[in-house]
């Protein structure tokens, strides 16, 4: 999951959500985005969440806590997982 074109954040969700613990990665060229989680670095499972309108090149977190995803062509896009379940 590391590598050249990957970018990647441990996604601090509540903890009644089902993306507690993710990681969430992208990768650069596919625009690709999607989230897993490991127990006892063992992959449990990983599920693509979405595609960036943009070539990902960063995540962040805003002041209120919402995940963002920064494009490389200067765009700042708010990946909105309220209504997803990490199944």
């Amino acid at each position: 999951m590391t590598g050249v074109g990957d970018r990647r954040l441990r996604l601090p969700a509540k903890k009644n959500s089902s993306y507690y613990g993710a990681f969430i990665f992208a990768h650069f060229e596919s625009k690709r985005i999607w989230a897993m989680t490991q127990k006892d670095r063992k992959l449990v499972k990983v599920r693509q969440i979405g595609s960036c309108p943009e070539k990902p090149c960063s995540f962040g977190i805003d002041h209120d806590g919402e995940l963002l995803v920064f494009g490389y062509e200067g765009s700042i896009f708010r990946l909105v997982l309220d209504d997803s379940v990490f199944d």
